[in-house]
């Protein structure tokens, strides 16, 4: 396997950083502008601090230019050179950019400009000319990145300059360093750790393949900015607290004719969030925008994303526990890259995850690498030449005589062929007893300690013992407690809700043998003890924890396959083997908390709940309003005392007394639980009926049919009567008191949402289907009076809410009319009295009088009366105006 990649070889040989401590060597790569083309040249920029910035040729190991640096100077990011063919008779230009400061951690920098000619000139002065160097300063912040915007408004021009700032500003600045033609600042707090200026075709085809609602929106920012140089496309990898994201942005105002409009040069297309673990270490990002796909390498992990469908995804991994860590990676096509360790190169397939080929780096007498490892730069597939960086010399090692196979058009990938007989190399022969006898023991370790926090109902102890395995970091407030474990003058208050994120349920990091076990221990089958039903009901909740239950329900694990997978195949009380029947997980839960908040908690989550456990989750919700002691029979009112004698009567008497007022206290306690949980329960109410409209109404109908008894669906009716008038749809818009109830809507029950009108509709029409034909003609419960009722107050609703809607849209349409009438006739005002103003004010008969002023002054200036202009007409006049013009006249207006 290792013919394929050579031995590396040294290029040239760098000079040390004039400062040793903190001077640093940066290198990118050369690219050659012709026109708004961009492509990458085969050289290398390197810049040392404190000594110079060299272009280095990779194909005949020579050295291009040169530039040196002040000894005090550092460069605050990696150089920029390009190679600009220019129209004749002008020669090609080279022009290296490099944002330059006085300390390492200063940030104030400057930016320097080195221009040369690389060719002779065609013209009648071909004597060579001196190179031009040029400065200007920036911004404050710390610089990220240089790059250098392709523009096709003048070729021989030199194209405009980005600067990417770890702040997200970013700086457009002219070619020639003569001005800054626009800056924008970023209002979040981020950190940008890698950006990339991209042009609109290569975002298309890769990056943006499967969004064409984003493509489209480039595509109109695109035509409004048609009179400029071709679209620019920034690409940036951000940093927050908690997560990473590759933002990608439209740069507008590019080129130097281009108009400063009022809007952002820099607008947000769209933000994706990279999957997986966050890691708060320093990350170095490599951008494919043409395949789409993102390099991540941080703390000897490389991580591949593959950006081109609708979500982030995780495609390849290397340096996971067990193997030797990733020092460097450079990619070599769309589906291979190169890798180094320690000891050993090698090129990995990200499709099947396979070596390809690989290469054990030489090693002195004692067994130890003479060098340090390889820092690569980039890799030239059409060459098979990889540069990279080992201490102060720059190498390049030859890569691809056994990779011709990868060479075929970028579309199609590597084969199954191509991989076959090439597995995973294995770094180290580990003692594969003692690993499994350390995990065996880690697991016992972990099933002790949550047997005992379920023994003793200790939700808080597993609830930290599982945020712990999820690094969930909780920030508390350190009370000062007294012996009994309570905080001084507080009771024990509840547990603060988990902040989770979409890395904290992710399968991918998710330990399923773990949540698998924490299902089985949560859930319970039913027994004889549990005073239920067991041929209804099979399922029922142990401990009752809303983190743990939240973070199940996103997981993916509060499905009726997982959680019978996860309990044992035979229980007590059972004669065959017990199923999770549909909405057992919604009565369980239900029948845990009789303030309904979990369940509300849990239907509010962005999980997929499946459609029985949302109709059993609204007959819970319904069986609570009707709730009966079955254990103890009613009694009847007595009217008067009891009376009260000393033989046997007494006693049975006061036993009756008794009964009756441990009858009455259950009473007072349940009407207290309901009127405490009457809001909890009315937002669960809402957050089912939303969620079960959204299932199509056949389905619907179906499940109610199969998981409701008649009496509840009419009762589910009945709320859906309620839900219209509360929403104010069966009111008029006149005000006036309705005629049969003498109810007036209050502001706050009309002020609901007016979407909610097409859930009602739906449920109640699924409802109604849910009853049938046969329930509608035989009657409710036999009666059929009670059935035309309904059905007549059902009409006469639905006409008032049709009624109501007509009005609606007839006042909407006056109050149009009116504000389109209002608008002509403030027109016709101003146009009268404009007209008013311009004609001529009658003149008393005295007025020549009345002007003249003593001693011989002069009189009032001429009225608009004795002008010409008064007396032109208008088509004199629209004919001067048009003779003013020009004959043919072009203007565009952009907004």
């Amino acid at each position: 396997m290792s013919r394929s990649i050579g031995e590396p070889y040294v290029i040239a040989t760098l000079p040390p950083p004039f400062d040793p401590e903190h001077g640093k060597t940066h290198a990118g790569v050369v690219h050659s502008l012709n026109g708004s083309r961009k492509r990458k040249r085969h050289e290398i920029v390197v810049g040392v601090d404190g000594e110079s910035v060299n272009v280095y040729n990779v194909q005949n190991q020579s050295t291009t230019t040169s530039c040196a640096l002040p000894p005090q100077s550092y460069l605050a990011a990696a150089p920029c050179s390009i190679h600009c063919k220019r129209a004749k008779p002008l020669p090609s230009q080279r022009r290296t950019y490099w944002a330059e400061r006085s300390s390492p951690k200063d940030q104030k920098a400057k930016i320097v400009s080195y221009a040369e000619d690389t060719g002779k000139s065609h013209g009648i002065d071909d004597r060579p000319r001196a190179p031009i160097k040029r400065e200007r300063k920036l911004g404050h912040g710390d610089v990220q990145s240089l790059d250098v915007i392709p523009s096709s408004e003048e070729r021989d021009s030199p194209s405009p300059v980005l600067v990417s700032y770890k702040s997200g500003a970013v700086e457009c600045i002219s070619g020639d360093l003569s001005g800054t033609r626009w800056e924008y600042k970023c209002e979040d707090e981020i950190e940008v750790e890698h950006s990339l200026v991209t042009d609109l075709d290569s975002v298309r085809r890769g990056l943006l393949r499967g969004r064409e609602d984003i493509q489209a929106l480039l595509h109109s920012s695109s035509i409004e900015d048609a009179n400029e140089s071709a679209p620019a496309i920034l690409c940036q990898v951000v940093r927050l607290p908690d997560r990473r994201q590759v933002r990608i942005h439209t740069l507008s105002n590019i080129g130097s004719s281009a108009l400063q409009l009022q809007r952002s040069p820099v607008r947000e297309a769209v933000t994706l969030d990279l999957p997986g673990k966050f890691v708060t270490a320093e990350s170095r990002f490599d951008l494919n925008t043409a395949a789409g796909t993102l390099h991540q390498h941080s703390k000897g992990r490389l991580t591949v994303f593959d950006l081109s469908g609708t979500l982030p995804k995780l495609v390849f991994q290397s340096g996971r526990k067990g193997h030797h860590p990733v020092d460097s990676f450079a990619r070599l096509s769309n589906a291979s890259l190169l890798t180094a360790s320690q000891n050993r190169l090698a090129v990995h397939d990200t499709k099947y995850g396979s070596i390809l080929s690989s290469l054990e780096l030489r090693r002195n007498g004692d067994g130890v690498q003479a060098q340090s490892s390889l820092r690569f730069i980039v890799g030239f597939t059409n060459l098979g030449i990889v540069a990279a960086l080992r201490g102060h010399d720059l190498l390049a090692l030859q890569v691809g005589h056994g990779l011709e196979d990868l060479r075929r058009p970028r579309n199609a990938g590597p084969l199954l062929l191509d991989v076959l007989g090439k597995g995973k190399y294995i770094f180290e022969k580990v003692n594969s007893t003692e690993t499994n006898e350390k995990r065996r023991r880690r697991w016992e370790s972990w099933v002790g300690k949550v047997d005992q926090f379920f023994e003793h109902e200790d939700v808080e102890g597993l609830e930290k013992l599982i945020a712990k395995d999820l690094h969930l970091h909780q920030e508390t407030e350190d009370e000062h407690k007294l012996a009994n474990g309570y905080a001084n003058g507080h009771s024990p208050a509840p547990l603060a809700p988990w902040n989770l994120l979409p890395k904290h349920y992710d399968p991918q990091h998710i330990d399923h043998k773990k949540a698998v076990y924490i299902v089985s221990k949560i859930f319970a089958w039913r027994t004889t003890t549990s005073h239920l039903v067991i041929g209804q009901k099979h399922l029922q909740l142990v401990l009752t924890s809303r983190n743990i239950l939240a973070w199940l329900a996103l997981a993916g694990y509060l499905t009726p396959p997982e959680i019978e997978h996860a309990l044992p195949r035979t229980a007590a009380d059972f004669h065959s083997s017990p199923h999770v029947l549909p909405g057992d997980i919604a009565c369980a839960i239900g029948e845990a908390d009789a303030s309904f908040g979990l369940l509300c908690d849990l239907f509010s989550l962005p999980a997929f709940w499946e459609l029985p456990e949302v109709v059993r989750a609204i007959k819970v919700l319904i069986d609570s309003f009707e709730e009966k002691d079955e254990a103890q029979p009613q009694r009847l009112l007595t009217n008067g005392g009891i009376e009260m004698v000393d033989d046997d009567n007494a006693e049975k008497s006061e036993v009756q007394f008794e009964a009756e007022e441990a009858a009455a206290m259950r009473e007072i306690e349940r009407a207290n639980k309901l009127m405490e949980a009457g809001i909890t329960r009315s937002t669960a109410f809402r957050k089912c009926l939303v969620r079960l409209q959204q299932f199509d109404q056949r389905d619907v109908s179906s499940a109610l049919r199969a998981q409701m008894s008649q009496k509840e669906v009419i009762f589910l009716i009945q709320i859906m009567r309620v839900e219209l008038a509360n929403g104010g749809w069966t009111f008029t818009y006149d005000g006036i008191e309705d005629s049969a109830t003498g109810i007036e809507p209050s502001a706050e029950e009309l002020s609901l949402d007016n979407q909610g009108i097409r859930t009602i509709a739906q449920l109640i029409s699924c409802a109604v289907d849910a009853i049938g034909l046969s329930g509608w003609t035989v009657g409710l419960s036999g009666d059929r009076f009670v059935t035309d009722d309904l059905l007549h107050c059902l009409i006469n609703e639905t006409s008032a809410v049709m009624e109501g809607m007509f009005a609606a849209e007839n006042l909407e349409t006056t109050l149009t009319e009116i504000e389109r009438t209002a608008a002509s006739v403030q027109q016709q005002q101003l146009r009268s009295h404009k007209r008013k103003r311009d004609e001529p004010e009658e003149q008393p008969e005295n007025a020549a009088e009345a002007t003249l002023m003593p001693l011989g002054g002069r009189i009032d200036p001429p009225t608009i009366s004795k002008t010409v202009e008064a007396r032109k007409g208008r088509a004199l006049t629209a004919r001067q105006k048009s003779q003013s013009l020009g004959k043919y006249s072009f203007e565009r207006i952009r907004i």
